[in-house]
C-alpha cells in the first residue's frame, strides 16, 4: 500500500525479505502479513485460530478475542474504533450462545 507501488520479484518474495505483502484482486485487497502485532508470527496466529467454513471453504480465522487483543496492540485510532464494534459483536454473539 505504498504510494510507489513497488513490484516485488518471486526472488524476494521466496528469500522471506518481504515482511508484509499488500495485493490487489479480484476480491479486493489481500494483506499478507508475516506478523500481527500482539499475536505474533504464522504459528502463534494458526494456534489461535478456528476454523471458520465460508462458501464451503474452510479455513483458519482469528479468534475474536485474539483479534480484539490484536487491534489493542496496534493501538491506531481505526484498530481502537474496531474494538467497540468487535467486543459488542462478541457480546451479543454470547448472549445468543448462552
Amino acid at each position: 500500500m505504498t504510494p510507489a507501488k513497488l513490484p516485488f520479484t518471486r526472488d524476494q518474495a521466496m528469500s522471506g525479505g518481504l515482511k508484509n505483502l499488500s495485493l490487489t484482486t479480484d476480491w479486493g485487497q489481500l494483506d499478507c502479513l508475516g506478523e500481527v502485532k500482539g499475536v505474533g508470527d504464522y504459528k502463534a496466529c494458526l494456534g489461535s485460530s478456528e476454523i471458520l467454513e465460508i462458501d464451503g471453504q474452510s479455513m483458519h480465522v482469528l479468534s475474536i478475542d485474539v483479534l480484539i487483543q490484536a487491534k489493542r496492540a496496534m493501538g491506531r485510532p481505526r484498530d481502537l474504533h474496531a474494538v467497540l464494534e468487535l467486543e459488542a459483536i462478541r457480546d451479543q454473539q454470547r448472549k445468543s450462545n448462552s
